[in-house]
């Protein structure tokens, strides 16, 4: 794991690097990759000032989906950790299955949006530049939030505001109880 995510950064780098005209990077990974440690990578490196996560889409096969992807953890994983489910092959199976389908989604994860597709035939707007991961979620919360504090108050920023964006993780360590 982290010798790939150190090659990804170093792939990203020299990408960013020699291509200045670079308007998105789409990292498709194995279908059995846990998306966590890949966002968390670009989060936790020196590739968080230079990138921004847009947002982690995810491919279900409308045919093949079974309760055996909901019961792998890595199934789960892919199905928490994204902001888009998108169902393909959804020509090969009936309405209802695809339904059925849907509300196993839901189960999981019931705020994710869900795409149905044929053949991965998709709009590319409803992929890219969406600002569904986490972060643009807070941000656009944010902005919002500071516009209506500028008129109000005067000043864009609270220190409760700055406090969202200070912190990617913390981590804590004793040997003592916390109590």
């Amino acid at each position: 794991c982290c010798s790939i995510n150190g090659e990804l950064v170093e792939a990203i780098e020299k990408l960013i690097n020699t291509n200045k005209q670079i308007d998105y990077i789409i990292i498709e990974t194995t279908g059995l990759a846990d998306p966590l440690p890949v966002a968390m990578t670009l989060l936790g490196s020196e590739l968080r000032d230079k990138t921004r996560l847009d947002s982690i889409i995810t491919l279900i096969d409308a045919e093949n989906f079974n309760h055996v992807v909901l019961e792998s953890s890595i199934g789960r994983s892919q199905i928490i950790y994204s902001d888009i489910l998108l169902l393909n092959k959804c020509d090969l199976v009936s309405n209802k299955t695809i339904e059925e389908t849907i509300l196993k989604l839901k189960e999981v994860k019931k705020d994710v949006r869900i795409l149905k597709s044929i053949k991965g035939n998709i709009p590319l707007n409803l992929l890219l530049s969406v600002g569904l991961f986490e972060t643009d979620l807070i941000n656009q919360k944010e902005s919002v939030h500071d516009h209506s504090h500028e008129h109000k108050h005067g000043h864009a920023h609270s220190e409760e505001d700055n406090r969202i964006e200070d912190f990617l993780s913390v981590s804590f360590q004793t040997k003592e109880p916390f109590s």
